[in-house]
């Protein structure tokens, strides 16, 4: 069978399939989802050499280059972008190929970097208002806290904006202070991770949602709130280099 060929990296026998049935966009459809599946960019390159539009869109909007960023194919996107794909392209949602690398269960780097050194747009907002570096904080209450944090914190290096306001009016930390509520060891170390992070790059605890709501406020223990106290605390102040008790040096006479 072809899909076998296809798993088997044999071109010879993919390609005969495809002169044979040149005509059915639908198998081709199929046979280039599968190569996506398998990270074959030799066969993606061919199915786009055939006639394969690297713009093609799914019933939910979404194109070939949104599924290789689901499936992690970093080899199958090259091949993608060379024909055109439009790296910011929005599916049903609004959400773009970087929206899908960083919204995966497992740390979706090497993809997620392809994209951006490619030129997409770390800051696209989707329907719903939330950047890529949102969605990797969601990952935590997915049950995917290493997964989410290992996104983020590729996402920040990058230089994703963390300042801009949710549609609630919050920002990304009251997201991740939300996160500390979650009972489990993991998520809890990965949101505090995430908090961290992010008061070392400028958010403030006191920050305030259009509800009124601080950052603290969101925390439903008062262990979650010490924590981020004395993060915010250890950054102001363990940071940055003191100026108390430093007496003008006389000159000796």
């Amino acid at each position: 069978m072809v899909y076998c060929a296809i798993e088997e990296g044999d071109y010879d026998a993919v390609m005969s399939y495809i002169i044979k049935y040149n005509e059915d966009l639908y198998i081709a459809e199929n046979l280039i989802s599968y190569a996506l599946g398998y990270n074959k960019s030799e066969l993606i390159q061919l199915l786009l050499e055939f006639g394969m539009d690297a713009n093609k869109r799914y019933y939910d909007g979404s194109t070939l280059l949104h599924e290789a960023a689901q499936c992690g194919s970093e080899r199958a996107i090259f091949p993608l972008i060379f024909a055109g794909a439009k790296l910011d392209s929005k599916d049903n949602r609004g959400w773009t190929p970087l929206h899908y690398a960083t919204s995966m269960n497992f740390i979706n780097t090497e993809v997620i970097g392809i994209l951006l050194d490619f030129g997409a747009n770390i800051n696209s907002v989707d329907d719903e208002g939330f950047t890529p570096i949102y969605r990797s904080i969601e990952l935590i209450g997915f049950g995917y806290p290493e997964t989410g944090f290992g996104n983020f914190q590729f996402l920040l290096n990058r230089g994703a904006n963390i300042h801009a306001r949710l549609p609630d009016g919050g920002t990304l930390l009251h997201a991740a202070a939300n996160a500390l509520n979650y009972r489990d060891k993991r998520y809890k170390a990965a949101a505090l991770s995430i908090c961290k992070l992010l008061i070392e790059s400028g958010l403030s605890i006191c920050d305030i949602r259009n509800d009124g709501a601080t950052v603290l406020n969101v925390c439903k223990s008062a262990a979650a709130v010490a924590a981020l106290e004395k993060l915010s605390f250890d950054s102001t102040f363990l940071r940055t280099p003191s100026t108390i008790h430093k007496f003008p040096v006389h000159p000796q006479p």
